[in-house]
């Protein structure tokens, strides 16, 4: 079975289909329906049993919290974090990796790989989370940064799950 790392863009993007409905501006405008359609299935399979892998420093929680969006009508993305932050202790449905800090790399889980050595900071928690994790995979929807670094996260066995080939653009 595939645990995933959400990577926070998916649960964005999935957000901007009930943003659209509400007549409200989209957050992630270069994300087609197609994309928006992948983002709301992978977040519907997962709370419907697909195990979502979290670290526990509740770092991902915060990313989480801090791009949804608060107020007004909730959308997918939303309904996720709230998933989340309900269950980030049943272990049938939430894995909580422990992580550890590193000042040079970001968390010690984190590939050595040469080829990462410029990714994105923000981004390293997702990759840190699936180094290492047999049937752990990233999902992604708009961020070029993983398919920059392609080569590189094979080499370290990171697996990703790019929703939206066809959306992806630099950060």
């Amino acid at each position: 079975m595939t645990e995933w790392v959400l990577d926070e863009n998916v649960l964005i993007v999935a957000n901007d289909i009930s943003r659209e409905l509400a007549g409200r501006g989209l957050v992630c405008p270069q994300a087609n329906d197609a994309c928006r359609v992948a983002a709301l299935t992978l977040l519907q399979q997962c709370q419907e049993g697909v195990r979502i892998v979290i670290d526990d420093l509740g770092e991902v929680l915060s990313n989480y919290r801090r791009r949804m969006a608060g107020s007004g009508q909730p959308g997918s993305g939303d309904a996720l974090f709230r998933y989340l932050s309900d269950n980030q202790y049943n272990s049938d449905r939430v894995r909580r990796r422990e992580l550890t800090p590193n000042a040079d790399r970001g968390y010690e889980e984190f590939p050595e790989e040469n080829g990462l050595t410029g990714f994105d900071p923000a981004d390293r928690i997702y990759v840190a989370l699936a180094a290492g994790q047999a049937g752990t995979c990233i999902a992604n929807c708009v961020d070029s940064d993983y398919r920059n670094v392609a080569d590189a996260l094979i080499q370290a066995r990171v697996r990703v799950r790019e929703l939206c080939p066809d959306c992806l653009t630099s950060p």
